[in-house]
């Protein structure tokens, strides 16, 4: 039953009762009613305590971030263009063994949090992802999407062959580095010199080092299709990617969607991608969390921060916070999926309507959302939060 619905028909003590936490409801709804200032964090946990709890909150006290903490809109581009080059590294030698993709053209969505597939909306995102790749594949389009969802779950290893890929990548790498400077020394001879340049003025023991660099891109060629999840799980029939299955997301040459399961915590030095989860969200182009239940949020706040456009939805006290900022703007920052009301087929079309524009608009346009985000990150500033707090703090007092 969507969330909505529920709140308008639940009678509270009788579901109290039914699962057994009478005295746990009973205590919290006299809580709110002997309070001298009773406050929520959100409109959306306001709603829940005026069915649940008999009481609406006298004052909202927002979540909000330490601003100073997050790098300054001048710094945003710079860090994004470091660590998007490293996903950009990690996506080549994922997808390059089995088939070549335009990185150039190629953008990065992701959703991080918590395994809660129903509750983070995370259903709703795989589906959006499949018809989005419908979509593009039908338009012939130039663009493509990988998207990433870093979702710790049980797990057994790093997939075998993804190790093996990454040690071959990086074998060549540091070949070709340890004779860069050679490299770069001939090259610029032959240009000074207006010699005709050719592979022997270039590599020196020519035939020896082409020979074994050629074996290694052999080696690191593979057939068939790159994995749709980075490691093993323990589950066989894990719910994400039975999902996949069902949106025909295999990762496929012709697909213009690829998805990666990513189910470890980012912590920096995982052994594949390397990368905290802020480095990963500054790396990313855009966040999707289409939530279905979500007391604030914090999420799509710091991709915000981070000046990461994202998507959140009315159903979460975030989205609600910054509704009135973004309603009816192009360029939002932070787009607002409407859930209320909303059956999940007619959810799912207005995402992959949000997925699909966000995808066409142009650097410029996508830099001016990074602006338009950070703005709205610019809202959750403690330094401008604390007034509620104030608030509450005189009305107790009174």
């Amino acid at each position: 039953m969507p969330w909505d619905s529920f709140l308008g028909k639940i009678n509270s003590d009788e579901e109290a009762y039914k699962y057994g936490i009478q005295a746990k409801h009973q205590l919290e709804r006299a809580c709110a009613l002997n309070a001298d200032v009773f406050t929520t964090v959100s409109q959306i946990t306001g709603l829940e305590s005026e069915t649940i709890l008999n009481r609406f909150p006298d004052v909202l006290l927002p979540n909000g971030l330490d601003m100073s903490q997050f790098p300054s809109i001048e710094q945003i581009s710079i860090k994004h263009k470091l660590q998007r080059d490293k996903i950009r590294e990690f996506c080549f030698w994922y997808f390059y063994p089995y088939y070549e993709i335009d990185l150039d053209n190629t953008l990065f969505y992701f959703t991080i949090g918590r395994y809660e597939l129903k509750n983070k909306g995370i259903d709703t995102f795989v589906r959006s992802l499949g018809q989005l790749n419908k979509k593009l594949k039908q338009e012939k389009s130039k663009k493509s999407v990988v998207a990433f969802f870093w979702i710790p779950g049980p797990i057994q290893n790093i997939k075998r062959d993804l190790i093996e890929s990454r040690e071959i990548y990086t074998d060549i790498k540091d070949q070709l580095q340890s004779i860069e400077e050679d490299i770069e020394g001939n090259l610029i001879k032959a240009l000074i010199s207006g010699s005709k340049i050719d592979k022997a003025d270039i590599f020196e023991n020519e035939e020896d080092t082409l020979a074994e660099i050629k074996n290694k891109i052999l080696k690191f060629k593979k057939q068939g299709n790159p994995p749709v999840c980075s490691h093993n799980l323990t589950n066989p029939n894990d719910a994400i990617l039975q999902m996949f299955e069902q949106e025909w997301l295999f990762n496929t040459k012709e697909d213009k969607v690829k998805v990666i399961f990513y189910p470890i915590y980012l912590n920096g030095a995982d052994g594949i991608l390397n990368l905290t989860s802020d480095e990963a969200i500054q790396g990313s182009h855009f966040g999707v969390f289409p939530s279905i239940y979500e007391p604030w949020g914090y999420t799509p706040l710091e991709s915000a921060a981070f000046g990461v456009g994202a998507v959140t939805t009315d159903f979460a006290g975030f989205g609600r916070f910054c509704w009135e900022y973004i309603k009816g703007k192009k360029l939002p920052g932070v787009f607002l999926l409407e859930r209320m009301g909303k059956d999940e087929k007619e959810t799912v079309g207005s995402l992959t309507k949000i997925l699909n524009d966000f995808l066409k608009l142009s650097t410029n346009q996508r830099v001016e959302n990074k602006i338009q985000a950070r703005n709205i990150a610019n809202m959750a500033d403690w330094e401008v939060l604390i007034k509620n707090y104030i608030i509450a703090h005189n009305k107790a007092c009174e």
